[in-house]
């Protein structure tokens, strides 16, 4: 059975090209960084956190929202939802308490994720959350503003 084999238009583009320059023609390499540095890279910015099969890795870059409720706290990333039994205080302290701050009693927020601060709200990937008044300030001091005048 014959393959049919469409003609490459790039290479046929490029090909003239070589043709009428005649100084070389010198194309960018993409560096491909090794497994190991990815997988270190990738280890020190995230966390196992337990699911019902077993330990699932998640970025901390992907986590948008942590939402307390009695002893649970919900952790909300990018694609998932995990429920964990524990307290807000000990999931911001695991994770890191510069990158997670309270933004009210029951929910901290991922620094990197913060789209938007208003006066009495934040938004998160699209979800607007209470700022209270007693953690306005300490999250104000972690942002970097830019302003005039």
């Amino acid at each position: 059975m014959a393959q049919h084999h469409e003609p490459d238009l790039n290479a046929a583009v490029l090909h003239r090209e070589l043709e009428r320059s005649s100084e070389p023609l010198i194309l960018p390499i993409r560096q491909r960084r090794s497994e190991s540095s990815v997988v270190e890279e990738d280890a020190a910015d995230s966390v196992f956190v337990r699911d019902r099969c077993g330990l699932q890795r998640v970025c901390r870059s992907f986590i948008l929202v942590l939402r307390a409720d009695g002893n649970y706290v919900e952790l909300l990333t990018t694609g998932k939802r995990f429920v964990l039994r524990t307290s807000l205080r000990d999931v911001i302290q695991q994770l890191g308490e510069q990158r997670f701050p309270q933004v009210n009693r029951n929910t901290a927020v991922n620094l990197d994720r913060l789209d938007r601060v208003d006066l009495d709200s934040v938004e998160v990937g699209g979800e607007l959350i209470t700022l209270s008044r007693s953690y306005r300030s300490a999250l104000l001091d972690r942002l970097q503003v830019l302003s005039g005048r």
